[in-house]
């Protein structure tokens, strides 16, 4: 009986180790982009205009 109990969790374990493999192959790639450097192009400046409309925000962002 338990034999029978427990095949039915084997599509849901085979599901989640492959999951669990994306998971960590994802987080052992090196990213192209440094995100800690203090090297590259940096903007000057930056404006952000809000507008509140009927309980709703717009946002705008412009970078220089």
């Amino acid at each position: 009986m338990a034999v029978g109990q427990n095949s039915s969790f084997a599509p849901d374990y085979a599901e989640a180790k492959m999951s669990a493999s994306r998971m960590f192959a994802l987080f052992e790639k090196v990213p192209m982009i440094d995100a800690y450097s203090d090297e590259g192009h940096k903007p000057v400046s930056m404006t952000l205009m809000m507008r509140f409309c009927d309980n709703e925000v717009e946002m705008e962002q412009q970078l220089n």
